[in-house]
């Protein structure tokens, strides 16, 4: 049996009408989530509503003064509205309007009955079983960062209404691939959110007349996509160019990022609706074991797979790691099947393209890396460590440094300025193949960093809390 939400303002807690609602629920043998109950002191309440969203199959919207000016009464409908979860609204208060909470969205049911309230949950969560839903609701994995932006946007006040504040939020979501929120993968996938769709946009921009040439030649492109957060919205990206032949009938996909797998599943059928449409990319999954952390493929025959390819196509390699220097030569990486594996790219692209956002680049080496980041408790431990993994610069391959910018005021600027002017001497060496893309301040929100506090700005600069002493003398903070 599915679980309603009750979404009214604290201030209506001892509210007769809000008393009685829960109490006819609780006899109707449907347990409601109140978040009074389920939120205790000391959790994250954001992350606690995304699992309700997860959680309830619908939500009871109890209208009256009080949680039609709530911005939090406003977050919860909008988040359940985005997920497309059935919402009834209980107008306890007939002076207090919906339209106020979220004006411009599509009219609810609104009742004044708490018979008709309580006959419909009892009807809508006892059809829900397990993961099975009513025809008219979807379950949606609400990733914590969509989540976040959209309650975030909310109370800073940047969208003129609900309405917009949902409807940017309902695009994220269906971005979203289902992954496990705890794992690597999960924990990692809201880190430097929009530099990574950023960075995946001007990557697909500058392959656009590798496709072109590729096509009017009549050669093919196999493009190697890694694991992780950072290559995952390529595939998203990748999936909208499939109704375009020059980029169909020349790109191949090889990879070993599950969730990229999923978003090629889902987006890619070559004719919309049709169960047996065929994919319109030929994407290829490299062997491996399913590694439940990373969400990747990986084992020690991953890499025999790369290398296994044939002779004749373009071969592209797309890469990123946990750090790179702040020259970009090197790929910090830990674990040992995942190193195999960007070493078989590196070694069989022609061309690689190295995704980094800007607080992955330090200016330090794999071993002061270990010292100041790692517990004393682990460095012995190779699983644990960070180990350099060099980029071709000498000239053999080419190689493509995909970067973001930050604007001066920015806490990251002196960080940003130093970086440019290391690849820049890069670029400049004739006896090297290395260019370098910056994603321009104005094509991600960028502004977001230093429009609030200090305290939110090292949060989505150094999402590792635990780094941030050691990250910041590294990134010049401030100055």
């Amino acid at each position: 049996m599915g679980k309603p939400f009750i979404s009214y303002s604290r201030e209506d807690k001892n509210h007769p009408l809000v008393v009685n609602l829960l109490d006819r629920l609780r006899k109707a043998r449907v347990m409601p989530w109140v978040d009074e109950r389920e939120i205790r002191p000391g959790d994250h309440f954001p992350t606690k509503l995304q699992l309700a969203i997860q959680a309830c199959s619908v939500c009871v919207f109890v209208l009256t003064a009080n949680s039609e000016k709530s911005r939090w009464c406003a977050a919860e409908l909008g988040a359940f509205w985005g997920a497309s979860k059935k919402v009834l609204v209980f107008q306890a208060d007939p002076a207090a309007k919906i339209s106020e909470v979220a004006p411009g969205l599509e009219t609810y049911q609104v009742t004044e009955s708490i018979e008709k309230i309580v006959t419909e949950v009892v009807r809508l969560c006892k059809h829900v079983d397990g993961a099975k839903v009513g025809e008219d609701q979807r379950l949606v994995d609400v990733s914590r960062s969509e989540f976040l932006d959209a309650v975030r946007m909310i109370f800073d006040q940047k969208l003129v209404s609900l309405a917009e504040t949902v409807g940017r939020m309902q695009d994220r979501l269906s971005q979203v691939a289902p992954f496990d929120e705890q794992s690597l993968f999960g924990t990692r996938y809201h880190h430097f959110f929009d530099e990574k769709e950023a960075i995946a946009r001007l990557f697909v921009t500058d392959l656009e007349s590798r496709v072109q040439n590729a096509y009017s030649n009549g050669e093919r492109i196999v493009l190697i996509l890694d694991s992780g957060t950072t290559i995952f919205p390529i595939f998203k990206l990748l999936m909208a160019k499939k109704n375009d032949p020059a980029w169909t009938n020349t790109i191949e996909i090889f990879t070993n990022n599950l969730p990229g797998i999923f978003v090629a599943l889902r987006d890619g059928r070559t004719k919309e609706g049709i169960r047996r449409a065929r994919l319109a990319f030929r994407v290829h999954v490299v062997r491996g074991d399913p590694n439940p952390d990373y969400w990747a493929l990986l084992s020690k025959d991953s890499p025999n797979a790369i290398s296994d390819l044939s002779e004749g196509p373009i071969i592209i390699g797309v890469t990123t790691g946990n750090y790179a220097q702040d020259d970009g030569q090197v790929l910090f990486v830990r674990d040992p099947e995942h190193r195999a594996f960007k070493e078989a790219l590196i070694r069989r692209a022609q061309v690689i393209y190295s995704l980094l956002p800007l607080g992955k680049m330090v200016p330090i080496g794999a071993a002061e890396l270990n010292e100041k980041l790692l517990p004393s408790e682990l460095r012995s431990v190779d699983e644990c460590q960070y180990r350099g993994l060099a980029l071709p610069i000498d000239g053999a391959k080419e190689v493509v440094i995909v970067t973001t910018a930050r604007r001066q005021g920015d806490k990251m600027y002196r960080h940003h300025v130093l970086v440019q002017h290391n690849l820049e001497k890069l670029q400049a060496d004739m006896s090297s193949r290395v260019r370098l893309l910056t994603v321009d301040t104005h094509d991600f929100n960028v502004g977001s960093l230093s429009a609030g506090s200090e305290d939110r700005e090292e949060q989505l600069e150094m999402p590792h809390k635990e780094h941030r002493p050691v990250l910041k003398p590294w990134f010049k903070w401030g100055k």
